[in-house]
């Protein structure tokens, strides 16, 4: 059956034709703007937001020069993981604005760092090599490199897939599930998927919504939430144990719960809420059942560390990887020294596993220092 605004202007007059189609298209716009799902699915165009183009890739002459007089890298070739943690990606233009910001990068600043660990022989690795390498003791390949993004910003899809084609290189996105969609400074659903079908992206997990501090005793001090017992200043008691256990477990499941309800593969990966694992905590049980519990539901766990060191088998082993947290006043240059430097400690035996005490003093996460709890 053929409607009127299918059969074309004749029957309507070009006047009524005008305004249905203008009525029409106000009700999408509203559909979209309130949220209906049906809407979302049927004009995914109105929820893309859109790229910007891919910006220089090529490697800065200054850079090359350093590079060809030696990039000895032992623990990268003999099969150590690198992983860098960004979290943003924003637009040249507003790099004078970020100075508040540590943890937003260019799109620029982002391709050369690509470009140069690309030009150093670093090839990207999925996941799923990752897990392997970890059940099978199968070494990965020399110079491998896992890229990870935190918090599910919107830049990821607007400023970094470009750099992502341009580069080559694929990457994971850990996302709040709770906060997807929620405010413009987050990817959408829509967007979400998109980047997954690009088979440029994968989804890791980052909480639902435990991705914020809490107060921690009469002092105020706050600190993970995912880790600590949240003190009340209203009663002056402490949350109980099985009840911050049960908020945790029910904040991880509930964060699996919607990823698979937008038919999004189930994440391989956790990344800890400010690189938190064993501390500071008020309460060392809560810190052991949140990691048996991110264990038994994801092989694979990151935690930033400072300074950044590569991931060794004794690592995989555990399932707990630590990463390096890129900032934005890092250059391709810098980060080169960082990753030499850093291959070169690894070869030591005493630098080869995680070690108590260590990834807890990763750094904060942008979430927090804007007060986004």
């Amino acid at each position: 059956m053929t409607s009127e605004l299918g059969s074309g202007c004749a029957p309507m007059g070009r006047r009524r034709f005008i305004q249905a189609a203008a009525a029409l298209a106000s009700g999408l716009a509203l559909s979209a703007a309130t949220g209906d799902p049906r809407t979302a699915e049927a004009d995914p165009s109105r929820v893309l937001r859109p790229q910007a183009l891919p910006p220089d890739t090529s490697l800065d002459p200054q850079l090359a020069a350093v590079i060809r007089r030696g990039h000895q890298l032992p623990a990268a070739d003999n099969g150590d993981l690198l992983v860098l943690s960004y979290h943003h990606v924003v637009a040249d233009e507003i790099a004078p604005k970020m100075a508040p910001n540590p943890f937003s990068v260019t799109a620029s600043q982002l391709a050369a760092h690509l470009t140069m660990l690309r030009s150093i022989g670093f090839r990207p690795v999925r996941l799923a090599e990752v897990v392997r390498a970890r059940r099978t003791g199968t070494p990965l390949p020399p110079r491998s490199l896992l890229l990870t993004f935190d918090d599910g910003s919107a830049g990821q899809w607007t400023h970094g897939d470009a750099v992502l084609r341009r580069t080559g290189f694929s990457a994971v996105t850990f996302l709040i599930t709770g906060y997807v969609g929620s405010a413009p400074e987050f990817v959408t659903w829509n967007e979400v998927r998109a980047m997954v079908a690009s088979g440029r992206w994968e989804i890791g997990d980052h909480t639902h919504r435990d991705h914020h501090t809490v107060p921690t005793g009469p002092a105020m001090v706050r600190q993970s939430a995912l880790i600590n017992r949240a003190w009340d200043p209203r009663t002056r008691t402490l949350e109980t144990l099985p009840a911050a256990e049960t908020r945790v477990g029910t904040d991880l499941d509930l964060s699996l719960h919607v990823l698979a309800q937008q038919r999004l593969p189930r994440p391989l990966a956790f990344a800890y809420p400010f690189s938190r694992v064993e501390g500071p905590t008020n309460d060392h049980v809560l810190t052991e059942y949140a990691e048996e519990l991110a264990a038994r539901l994801f092989p694979l766990r990151f935690a930033n560390v400072s300074p950044g060191r590569l991931v060794t088998p004794a690592d995989l082993t555990l399932g707990l990887l630590p990463r390096f947290e890129v900032h934005r006043h890092v250059t391709a240059l810098e980060l080169y020294e960082e990753v030499r430097a850093a291959s070169q400690r690894a070869v030591s035996a005493a630098d080869r596993t995680i070690g108590a005490g260590l990834l807890h003093r990763g750094g904060a996460d942008p979430l927090w220092r804007a007060g986004r709890h």
